[in-house]
């Protein structure tokens, strides 16, 4: 992953940025990586996210987190007449 672009393409420092969701970029090295992200996130790839503590996973699973945050708040802004596209 180069300058937060997943292969998927889905760029996760603008898409956190966009969010409001603060970050910190931990660069491991590869010497170590592997070790680490087994025993913290239980998993072997990277970028493995974490939003208030809780683990999200890699760049799939936040884009599908960021997008059901997205739909929660937009049912409440509908729900209290202040969604601001309508």
């Amino acid at each position: 992953m180069a300058g937060g672009v997943a292969a998927t393409g889905f760029d996760l420092v603008s898409s956190l940025s966009e969010a409001g969701i603060d970050y910190v970029e931990l660069p491991l090295p590869h010497t170590i990586r592997s070790k680490a992200l087994g025993a913290i996130a239980k998993a072997q790839t990277v970028p493995q996210v974490f939003v208030g503590g809780r683990l999200i996973g890699g760049s799939e699973e936040l884009a599908a987190y960021l997008a059901q945050q997205t739909d929660i708040v937009g049912g409440l802004l509908d729900g209290l007449g202040l969604r601001k596209d309508q």
